[in-house]
């Protein structure tokens, strides 16, 4: 995320919400993908589909880093969407829970909105101790760009 800051002058809005770190309950994969180009620089993607993920490992030059994480694919147990845009000209990604400044992107910034990607836990605050079964197995933040001043 710090090339995106220095490069396409995004702020960090810090985690906005929380993925398992092993598989419970309705969960599923969210597959992580990076795509390296000395013009454009680095690329992470994120996609709970196997088959997506084959297509960009195979057709897109995008190499797979594993499970990141695992997430809900529909909204359940107070979970908020995370969603996903997508600038060819830069070939990035971006990712947010907040549907107002998914629209600003696409707007200002040649995003295109590619919808939800997948459901995270709400209001996880690094380093924060948990009351001892409160959430558990929520032990990964999930970190959005933002491209909001």
């Amino acid at each position: 995320m710090e090339e995106q800051v220095r490069l396409y002058g995004y702020q960090s809005r810090g985690h906005v919400g929380g993925a398992f770190m092993i598989q419970v309950g309705a969960t599923v994969p969210l597959y992580h993908l990076k795509y390296y180009s000395s013009a454009t620089g680095n690329d992470n993607f994120y996609t709970t589909n196997a088959t997506e993920r084959d297509e960009f490992t195979t057709q897109k030059g995008y190499t797979d880093q594993g499970v990141a994480a695992y997430v809900y694919e529909t909204q359940i147990c107070g979970s908020v969407p995370l969603l996903r845009s997508y600038n060819p000209v830069v070939v990035d990604h971006f990712y947010t829970n907040n549907r107002t400044e998914d629209r600003i992107v696409s707007t200002t910034r040649s995003y295109v909105q590619e919808g939800i990607q997948c459901y995270v836990v709400p209001d996880l605050r690094v380093g924060e101790d948990w009351e001892a079964g409160a959430r558990p197995g929520v032990q990964k933040a999930v970190e959005v760009q933002s491209g909001i001043a």
